[in-house]
């Protein structure tokens, strides 16, 4: 299996992160949806990231829609979450949804025509999100191959890479000492966050 896709994106991460912590063997190759657009568009017409490439030809995409394909087919253990551990990735997914949001408004789009609004309700349903997060976390069991950890490490790690000075760190410390504890890990080493 073949995964496509760059490392600074939460959801390529994730995949990475989650496929190695369950010692499933793929090889990881970095395209990217701006960069390489026509090269990508070889593999996955849409050029959707993360895309996973399956030995059969089939591209797969969405980061949870892998895992849960994968999960089935190969007798994984992404999701055995409890209701509060669902609530909790869903939380997380929420907000790496609106990180990237931001991220594209603010990147992407050209300053006189970015929305003032809109970025402003993203950062809104962010700071919301993390603080259920936060209020939540507190006494989840930790464990390096658990869903929830792991998603919420990478987009944590995407956040103060990208989000700087817009989410306030000190704010979060049961996160912050989740996310650093996974990314000492050697799986997320392995799979480090690039540096400018």
């Amino acid at each position: 299996m073949k995964l496509y896709g760059m490392l600074d994106s939460p959801f390529v991460r994730r995949v990475a992160i989650s496929l190695a912590s369950q010692q499933v063997d793929f090889e990881l190759i970095q395209l990217s949806v701006f960069s390489t657009f026509e090269q990508f568009s070889q593999i996955n017409p849409v050029v959707k990231a993360p895309t996973l490439l399956l030995d059969d030809g089939t591209y797969l995409m969405d980061s949870t829609l892998i895992l849960q394909y994968l999960e089935h087919q190969q007798k994984l253990n992404c999701f055995a979450l409890s209701a509060q551990g669902y609530q909790l990735l869903g939380l997380t997914l929420v907000l790496a949804e609106k990180a990237v949001q931001y991220v594209y408004e603010t990147q992407l789009r050209a300053e006189e025509l970015q929305n003032p609004a809109w970025k402003q309700r993203v950062l809104l349903q962010a700071e919301k999100a993390c603080q259920a997060i936060e209020q939540q976390i507190q006494g989840y069991p930790f464990h390096p191959a658990d869903q929830v950890c792991i998603s919420l490490a990478i987009v944590w790690t995407f956040i103060q890479n990208k989000l700087t000075g817009l989410i306030s760190q000190e704010s979060y410390p049961f996160i912050i000492k989740l996310q650093q504890q996974m990314e000492h890990t050697d799986v997320f080493q392995r799979y480090a966050y690039p540096q400018d």
